[in-house]
């Protein structure tokens, strides 16, 4: 079974993968995002360009942990990062952008 770390990595290079408490998919839009332990709560969407958006609410003990994850693992990227709430990340992941021009056009 996959670490939580391995999770984040197949995340920030754009691959799915997936282990009991976090997975990683694309969306329509060939985005990913990246999930604790369901749909209910996004941690971070990737786009294409290598753009992160990043969920900024907490949630549990163990998702905390997974952010921590995550967020050290994102000081390794030059790319832009945002972050959002969860319902605004919600709402993200359901509209097409790729880039941040695109995202100050959604008011972010």
């Amino acid at each position: 079974m996959k670490t939580n770390k391995e999770i984040v990595d197949a995340f920030t290079n754009g691959e799915t993968a997936e282990n009991r408490n976090m997975f990683v998919e694309k969306d329509y839009f060939g985005r990913t995002i990246i999930y604790s332990y369901g749909r209910h709560f996004p941690l971070c969407l990737r786009t294409k360009k290598g753009l992160f958006i990043i969920n900024k609410d907490s949630y549990s003990q163990s998702t905390s942990r997974q952010q921590t994850i995550l967020r050290n693992e994102l000081t390794f990227f030059s790319t832009a990062e945002k972050e959002v709430s969860t319902e605004r990340l919600k709402e993200l992941i359901g509209l097409e952008f790729q880039d941040e021009a695109e995202l100050v056009e959604l008011g972010l």
